[in-house]
């Protein structure tokens, strides 16, 4: 009470006493539990045999409980503490009440934050300021690098510091370059030079898994994302003190792209000597547009990392990021990372859904229109972008949203058990309710069913904070609930190395979207022996095949595929399957099979579904 972290209101009732038990606990991430019922502190409750002591609890995450029980009891406590519920007056503490007991305890020192505790800790007994380090341990094992990360590195110096590596996803692209930095650092450092590191990502999510994996190799960057007062005067005190302190060999920063491209940003990082800089561009396909490419700074070490910088036809993002990085120095396929155990081998489970006539209208009209404006494009015309964007998106809607992949999901979940660590990959398209005139959305849709067959879901998309995100995921790792059911937010970069199951209700068919989200199931974990993905595959109505944009829908659904099928440990049972519904759908799977050997990709972005 004397800091204020207690405060206290009476109830009284006009007949009897208030003698209810009502508990809300909410933390920094928004996750409430509502309690109700007794449960004494005492001996005779806590230990068996005697007291017979029960309660209620009504978490939110468990969305459809909340709203039946949390909610209301939430409700009802709010309408007491501010006096408002019926028959009952809500009394508070006279003000002298509490500067009375302030004036008692004042010289008392109040119980420090938890947080503030660990910190304090942490700085008493870790070496971050000692510099950059190769740890011995790495998530629980001894930490050795593997020989394609020791390849790809070596590559990287062949080619003088310049160069991006196209490890695939899930192999260790950030170990790799990271390590490579400390041994940079160690070199230089004994030569007498100066290293000063900049890691720029495209969202925060990923920063804060940078500077999560750099803590561990004793880094601690400065954070330049989130609010600009948050880190701006700590970038421009650390590069100052980094030019003036002769102790002060090494320093570095992480940034979002959006801040990297900022005035004050590039301000910043153009007072570092470029002979000091390192640059790392994760997700570096993002950096091939004119607007980030010439805010790339100028250094002598740059360093792209990418499972998938530029697709066979991407000519000019190729000529961008080769302009700045330089070329390819090291590869590592999905092939080889699953044959090596880099990455688990996986079992795919391909799904039919067909269009009713009524999505296979709306998706032809839509095509048509799209069709015509790329038409007066290609020869040279004006048109709208705006319109043909929002046209792709309809269009990627109609597939997503597809009413045959619920009633599929459905079926399957009514015949399987509950799995945990599964993902729900969903469209971000909406249905008409069946009892309110209401815009669904397709998440809503799968965590509904979910539910209806016993699992414990939450969301994952962009809608949640980074915070809650950070939560769900950790209840996701330690099964707390079973399932993620996520939107595209997924797609580059965030670990879920637990995940063993995966359902593409909403695949891609941009080359990259769906390697990352093949990627995200595959990565090893202890216990996991093999991964599972279940891939909904759209194909038009009975009376619609043959007509063109559906024989181009069903060629890009089998282009990926053909490409899952290819490493999977049911890859001969999968392609037969494949080559049926190629006879069916009247699809050359034979020259779809030779464009994925030539890595020949067509790249369909703003097509993902």
């Amino acid at each position: 009470m004397a800091i204020g972290r207690l405060e206290i209101r009476v109830a009284i009732v006009r007949r009897g006493m208030y003698h209810e038990k009502i508990g809300i606990m909410e933390d920094e991430v928004g996750q409430k539990l509502v309690f109700q019922g007794s449960a004494n502190e005492s001996v005779h409750a806590l230990i068996p045999g005697f007291n017979f002591e029960s309660i209620h609890v009504y978490p939110n995450w468990k969305e459809e409980v909340y709203e039946l029980y949390g909610k209301p009891c939430e409700d009802r406590f709010d309408r007491l503490w501010n006096g408002r519920l019926k028959n009952t007056v809500t009394l508070e503490l006279p003000s002298d009440t509490y500067d009375r007991i302030r004036s008692i305890y004042q010289q008392v020192s109040p119980p420090p934050d938890i947080e503030q505790v660990l910190v304090d800790q942490f700085e008493m007994t870790g070496d971050l300021s000692s510099g950059p380090f190769i740890p011995s341990v790495l998530n629980g094992q001894n930490f050795v690098m593997k020989d394609h990360q020791t390849e790809a590195l070596k590559e990287w110096q062949a080619g003088g510091w310049r160069g991006i590596l196209a490890l695939a996803t899930g192999a260790g692209k950030t170990i790799t370059a990271i390590y490579g930095v400390v041994r940079i650092f160690e070199a230089r450092r004994n030569a007498g030079t100066k290293t000063f590191l900049v890691v720029s990502v495209p969202y925060q999510i990923l920063a804060d898994q940078w500077c999560s994996v750099l803590n561990i190799f004793g880094i601690d960057p400065v954070r330049c994302y989130k609010a600009r007062a948050s880190w701006k005067t700590q970038l421009n005190r650390e590069i100052s003190n980094f030019g003036l302190l002769e102790d002060k060999n090494f320093a570095a920063a992480v940034v979002v792209n959006a801040t990297l491209v900022r005035k004050d940003f590039q301000e910043a990082i153009s007072r570092i000597n470029p002979k000091h800089l390192i640059f790392i561009g994760d997700e570096c396909h993002h950096h091939a547009s004119e607007k980030i490419v010439k805010k790339l700074p100028e250094c002598d070490y740059r360093l792209g990392l990418s499972a998938t910088p530029w697709s066979a036809l991407e000519d000019q993002k190729r000529t961008a990021l080769e302009s700045y990085y330089g070329g390819i120095r090291a590869t590592y396929s999905i092939d080889q990372a699953i044959d090596e155990g880099v990455l688990s081998p996986y079992k795919y489970l391909i799904h039919c859904v067909s269009l009713s006539e009524e999505e296979c209208e709306a998706y032809e009209h839509l095509s048509d229109q799209i069709s015509r404006l790329f038409a007066i494009k290609e020869q040279g015309g004006s048109i709208d972008e705006n319109q043909l964007m929002m046209l792709l998106m309809a269009r990627a809607r109609v597939l997503g949203s597809a009413e045959q992949k619920f009633i599929k999901l459905d079926s399957i979940l009514q015949t399987s058990e509950v799995e945990p660590h599964t993902l729900f990959y969903c469209g971000d398209g909406s249905v008409e309710s069946d009892v309110v005139e209401d815009r669904t959305r397709d998440v809503s849709r799968v965590a509904q069913l979910l539910h209806k067959y016993g699992w414990k879901t939450s969301r994952f998309t962009a809608e949640e904070s980074y915070r809650q995100r950070d939560a769900i995921m950790e209840n996701f790792r330690g099964a707390s609930i079973d399932g993620l059911v996520a939107i595209r937010v997924l797609d580059e970069g965030f670990d879920v190395p637990s995940c063993r199951q995966a359902f593409l209700l909403a695949s891609s068919r941009n080359e990259r979207q769906f390697i990352q989200r093949r990627g995200r199931v595959l990565r090893v974990a202890p216990g996991k022996d093999i991964a599972t993905i279940h891939d909904f595959l759209v194909v038009p109505s009975s009376m619609n095949i043959g007509v063109a944009c559906f024989l181009d829908l069903v060629r890009k659904e089998m282009l990926r595929a053909c490409e899952f099928a290819r490493v999977a440990i049911n890859a001969q049972e999968v392609n037969r399957d494949l080559e049926d519904m190629a006879n069916e759908y009247k699809v050359d799977i034979k020259k779809i099979r030779q464009e994925i050997e030539s890595q020949n990709y067509e790249h369909y972005e703003n097509e993902s579904i």
